[in-house]
């Protein structure tokens, strides 16, 4: 991983679900609702020069990936 590139985290929690960085107790946001939350994510990793967002599943394992700039095919 880059240095510089913003991660955060899609993770369940006891109120619902949460994004957070990596490696951290500190939640950014928290919602019942998963959606919202990856919602959410995404909004603030299109905000930075590099990011990823990274969602996960009630069992801990990846569901899947978002990867900020989005590179085009060529």
């Amino acid at each position: 991983m880059p240095k510089g590139k913003k991660v955060f985290h899609v993770v369940k929690s006891i109120q619902g679900w949460k994004a957070e960085y990596p490696n951290s107790d500190k939640s950014l946001f928290r919602s019942p609702v998963k959606k919202e939350v990856i919602d959410k994510a995404i909004q603030l990793a299109r905000k930075e020069k590099e990011s990823q967002v990274i969602v996960f599943k009630t069992d801990g394992t990846v569901q899947e990936e978002y990867n900020f700039p989005v590179q085009k095919a060529v």
